[in-house]
């Protein structure tokens, strides 16, 4: 038989392939396109393409399941997700063949990976296209691959700052679905989905009882991803009704279980959400010693996402020690990240956080401008909002409208509502040259 390597040497010699290197320093071989095409030529003449096709996307079906949340979040996270990214044309070449060729529980399968590639690469639009495709495929989705189909769809728009009616009904179908099959998993990462979405729309006292199942069943199935995941929204729920003690007790409870490493990206947040409590309790140190930590576990993975909100957080104590130099820098750095992602609840506070800073710095009228634009994404989104965030907005305007009178203000919060994503970005980013009166 031929040996591989012996075989890839001399395609190499004869520049036939190539070899080129990885961040990884795994290294990976290609074709030259004009081999590449006679080869598929070749393959398509023989009659055997749909054999290899299908070979090809079972394989990256495999890896797909592999990069499954509860999984791809264990102490090999990062090399996970460094593999999903080299092979993600392969993913895109494999779910378009499974899609054109009816196989739509296959297909499902390929779309394991699309929330964690979003994560490390920010490719947001991408994977709810895919996933809307493959839903469109009707009856020949199985039960269990409609329910993940519907899952993964509403997550992926959810985590855009989407919590419709549209999205919270593709939750309650993949819920039904999970119920009717026993299916335990399902049925709680459906419950936690909704949940988030009941969350975000103030349903507090709906979404309660979602994350105390989903933490229950998580518990019973031992699996730590979730677990944390749960704690961390029941700690969210309870900052959001104020009772900060009850918030905390939940977000070092997530800390701790997965301080050992087993949900990293769980465990990054859980750091995001405690440095949150420290600035409410004006321990700024703190704060930034948790937002810290949390930036170099983000870094580690790759995971551009919460880079970008660890940004965000450290303009937030730059803010409050009165830093609107450095503030204005990270804010500004942020807000290029979440717009490259895609990522509106991170784009709206963002602006906000500019806006701020404009306040502190005399320029009322942008301040006026970008805060319109904010609320505005704010609405479309149904974001939710903490106890700091929402003091910014009513600052904000109240110092605004102190200084340029409501008429203005209100002209200037109509303009912001007005603006795209692009323009609130270009306005924010503008250097000021023109102070308004103090």
């Amino acid at each position: 038989p031929l040996d591989v390597l012996e075989g890839l040497s001399s395609l190499i010699d004869k520049s036939l392939l190539r070899q080129r290197p990885t961040d990884t320093g795994e290294p990976r071989f290609e074709r030259l396109r004009t081999v590449l095409a006679f080869a598929v030529e070749c393959l398509e003449a023989s009659g055997e393409a749909d054999r290899w096709r299908r070979r090809h996307a079972e394989h990256f079906a495999a890896l797909s399941d592999m990069a499954d949340e509860s999984n791809a979040t264990q102490r090999d996270a990062k090399a996970r997700m460094d593999r999903l990214v080299l092979e993600v044309d392969n993913l895109r070449a494999a779910l378009k063949w499974a899609i054109s060729h009816d196989e739509a529980d296959l297909a499902v399968r390929l779309c394991v990976s699309l929330p964690l590639l979003w994560f490390r690469t920010g490719t947001l639009e991408e994977g709810r296209v895919w996933l809307e495709r493959v839903l469109s495929m009707g009856v020949k989705l199985s039960e269990p691959s409609r329910a993940r189909a519907l899952n993964l769809l509403g997550r992926i728009r959810q985590i855009g700052g989407d919590n419709s009616p549209e999205v919270a009904a593709a939750f309650e179908e993949s819920l039904a679905i999970y119920r009717r099959l026993g299916d335990q998993k399902g049925i709680a990462r459906a419950l936690m989905n909704l949940g988030n979405l009941k969350r975000r729309t103030r349903e507090l006292d709906a979404a309660e009882p979602m994350f105390r199942e989903a933490l229950e069943i998580y518990r019973g199935l031992g699996e730590t991803f979730g677990h944390g995941g749960a704690l961390l929204n029941l700690g969210d729920l309870y900052s959001a009704r104020g009772d900060r003690e009850k918030a905390r007790s939940y977000f070092e409870e997530a800390r701790e279980l997965t301080r050992s490493g087993a949900a990293r990206t769980t465990y990054a947040f859980s750091l995001q959400y405690l440095g949150t409590m420290a600035v409410m309790d004006g321990e700024l140190d703190r704060a930034q010693e948790l937002y810290e930590e949390s930036r170099r576990e983000f870094e580690d993975l790759g995971a551009r996402p919460g880079m970008a909100w660890s940004r965000y957080y450290l303009a937030i104590v730059a803010r409050e020690r009165g830093h609107w130099e450095r503030a204005r820098e990270q804010f500004a750095e942020a807000l290029i990240a979440v717009n490259e992602l895609g990522h509106l609840p991170a784009a709206a506070l963002t602006l906000l956080g500019l806006a701020g800073v404009d306040v502190a710095e005399g320029h009322y009228r942008r301040a006026a401008v970008l805060l319109g634009a904010a609320r505005e994404i704010h609405r479309r989104a149904t974001l939710s909002t903490s106890p700091v965030e929402e003091r910014s907005f009513e600052e904000i305007e109240v110092a605004s409208r102190n200084a340029l009178g409501d008429g203005e203000v209100c002209r200037a919060l109509e303009e912001g509502r007005a603006l795209t994503m692009g323009e609130a970005t270009t306005l924010a980013l503008t250097p000021e040259t023109e102070r308004v009166g103090r």
